[in-house]
């Protein structure tokens, strides 16, 4: 019980006031900073396998980069793609409004002159 992750003499004592027997709690507690020793241990050493190199990782992120630049100038172009058609359609849509406008002026002046020569005759 050298170097241990934890305090064990906390451990060895709340095991005994629960009611192990001491040389039970002590063999309990080594137990488990052992394994936990070496759990630690094996874990720090594969620690190093899960990092990539700095330089990998600069040249991931310079990827990356480029990757979101190139979408955004896509997105850009979409956009501008997607204005330029609401422009448009806009004025086509003022067009036919003002074209059904005035279509239904000039059958409405013509439905009056048509009723007032009727009834003057």
């Amino acid at each position: 019980m050298a170097s241990s992750p934890f305090d064990t003499q906390k451990i060895v004592e709340r095991l005994e006031d629960a009611g192990v027997p001491a040389v039970q709690a002590r063999a309990h507690v080594a137990v488990l900073s052992d394994v936990l020793t070496q759990a630690l241990s094996a874990e720090s050493e594969n620690t190093a396998e899960h990092f990539v190199p700095r330089q990998e990782y600069s040249v991931e992120f310079n990827l990356l980069r480029i990757a979101l630049e190139r979408l955004d100038a896509k997105i850009d172009k979409l956009d501008a793609k997607v204005d330029a058609r609401m422009a448009e359609l806009r004025s086509e849509l003022i067009r036919w409004v003002v074209t059904v406008v005035v279509s239904l002026g000039i059958l409405q002046t013509a439905l009056i002159s048509g009723l007032l020569l009727k009834f003057l005759h």
